[in-house]
């Protein structure tokens, strides 16, 4: 009799999955620092070098300074966020959306509108609930710094093996082409091929967002 070694080897596709979800983090991590935090530093520097060789006190200068210290304080505080992930385990997916959409509407004053039945992600596993709320942050993200929209909506519906995850806007909106794609939406991509499913967005100047992902739960 033939045995069955499945459940002796570990599960390679999971494995694949977290090495790139942390191999993606990183990369990101890196470029935030990189690309901003650190120049934000090195601009700071020269400021207060310049200032350090002035005779006199220099308002205007020392204002300069303070604002740039402020961007990067701000800007490490949003690698923790990314880094802090809320417990999908504890909260549930609804109760981590929940959370951000209250986030959302105290900082930006942004009502988002959210439709989310529980007992029919239930059932869907931690990774993949892990992955919908950093596509839905990244979406909100979108709203927030580019779009202007001050309303959005979130829902997030299963048909038998199929999870469906919709959001909008009725921001700016841009040209559709994935050239005029920040690297959040780039991020969303990736993070739906990752799980295996599909997505389309709807968008031109003026006319709002609009995003659908069709995702295959096993």
């Amino acid at each position: 009799m033939k045995k069955n070694h499945n459940n002796h080897f570990p599960d390679i596709e999971g494995l694949e999955r977290e090495l790139w979800k942390l191999r993606n983090e990183q990369g990101a991590f890196s470029h935030l620092i990189h690309e901003d935090i650190l120049q934000v530093m090195v601009a700071t520097k020269n400021f207060i070098t310049l200032a350090s060789e002035k005779q006199t006190y220099d308002e205007n200068l020392c204002h300069k300074i303070c604002d740039l210290m402020d961007e990067a304080i701000n800007k490490l505080k949003l690698i923790h966020e990314k880094v802090a992930f809320h417990s999908i385990k504890s909260l549930g997916l609804k109760g981590a959306v929940f959370e951000l959409v209250n986030k959302v509407k105290k900082d930006y004053n942004i009502d988002i509108d959210f439709d989310i039945e529980e007992s029919k992600i239930d059932s869907v596993d931690e990774y993949t609930k892990l992955l919908i709320h950093q596509i839905l942050t990244e979406l909100v993200k979108n709203t927030a710094y580019h779009s202007n929209s001050k309303e959005a909506n979130i829902k997030i519906d299963r048909q038998k093996s199929i999870l469906c995850v919709e959001y909008k806007d009725s921001g700016y909106g841009f040209y559709n082409s994935e050239k005029f794609w920040r690297s959040g939406l780039n991020g969303v991509k990736h993070s739906i091929y990752t799980l295996n499913g599909e997505m389309k967005i709807e968008t031109s100047p003026g006319k709002g967002f609009f995003f659908k992902s069709l995702i295959p739960i096993v």
